[in-house]
């Protein structure tokens, strides 16, 4: 099946080049102007195209999709964001680290040793408590 639309040649150097792909009657396929027979796979039908433009060819790519390189720059992107979490995560743990230091030591200082966040919080509010 032709994919009709704008396919990305990438070539070596990884300079980018654009040929049209369209659908034409009885299964032919046009690349940039170009017919080619129904039996022609369509990427030979880009390639030939690319060669007769005298570009290298490294890379085909369909419409919609991504080069290589586009593929390896949003991964890249995504391994950065996922270390930006994971120090934003290691930072709330050692937040919460220090919170839960501040209840033990609230509660030691209100006679409850090893009691639990909310036993610790009841102590604090019948210390105050008038």
């Amino acid at each position: 099946m032709t994919k009709a639309g704008t396919w990305r040649v990438v070539v070596e150097g990884g300079a980018v080049g654009e040929l049209t792909v369209d659908v034409v009657g009885g299964g032919w396929h046009r690349v940039s102007g170009q017919e080619y027979h129904p039996a022609t796979p369509l990427r030979a039908a880009i390639a030939h195209a690319a060669w007769a433009r005298d570009w290298a060819v490294a890379e085909i790519v369909a419409p919609g999709a991504l080069t290589r390189a586009e593929a390896l720059r949003d991964a890249r992107d995504d391994l950065t964001a996922c270390e930006r979490l994971r120090a934003r995560l290691v930072d709330a743990e050692a937040e919460a680290s220090r919170w839960g230091d501040a209840i033990v030591a609230i509660g030691e200082a209100v006679g409850v040793h090893g009691g639990s966040t909310a036993e610790v919080v009841a102590a604090v509010q019948r210390a105050v408590a008038p």
